[in-house]
């Protein structure tokens, strides 16, 4: 808590004959954010950023792929009932709920993202598998600190009234937008190598 304010008032509303005291107080609190960033922002961080190792194995590897992507997801899923039961619950979310969110569906990314490159590979297109995961090593970190930019500037500008609805289209945007990139990066790597 940083400070207590309180005054008395008289009051006398339209339903009232007679006018009356009200003691009226506020609390002001402050929420110290270091606790959550090195607590649950910053490891869960890292283990988004060590799933995108996946991005360097070899397609062909789908079992250990897919076994980084969802000990991610766990992770995030077993953060996700860690910030329900740290934060207060009010309608709003918070920066860390909607981080907490953004982790989880970077992990879904990444395993949705394993399978397409092994389909890929598997059906002769080694190539594009290649390429596919060339293009995600810079794509998915720059979706990443995107999304997150953008949650983090609504938490700053105290418009604290992102939904998880809010945060879901902003999130499949950016990803329309960077898939296009992607698919823009690849068509000129199939041109630089036609064969």
């Amino acid at each position: 808590m940083t400070h207590i304010e309180e005054h008395l008032e008289t009051v006398m509303e339209a339903r009232d004959r007679h006018p009356f005291s009200e003691l009226v107080t506020e609390i002001f609190v402050y929420r110290n954010s270091v606790f959550y960033i090195t607590k649950v922002c910053f490891p869960l961080s890292l283990i988004v950023a060590i799933s995108w190792a996946v991005f360097w194995i070899h397609p062909e590897d789908l079992a250990d792929r897919m076994a980084i992507s969802f000990t991610g997801v766990l992770t995030s899923a077993a953060y996700q009932f860690v910030v329900t039961d740290v934060v207060p619950r009010h309608v709003n979310n918070t920066f860390l709920g909607n981080f907490v969110l953004v982790t989880f569906m970077m992990q879904i990314l990444t395993a949705v993202e394993n399978v397409a490159v092994r389909t890929l590979h598997y059906r002769g297109h080694q190539l594009a598998a290649k390429m596919v995961d060339r293009v995600c090593r810079v794509i998915v970190p720059l979706f990443f600190l995107a999304v997150c930019g953008i949650i983090a500037s609504a938490q700053i500008l105290r418009e604290d009234t992102l939904t998880n609805g809010d945060v879901l289209s902003i999130s499949i945007t950016l990803l329309v937008l960077l898939i296009l990139l992607s698919w823009y990066m690849v068509l000129r790597f199939k041109a630089r190598h036609p064969d």
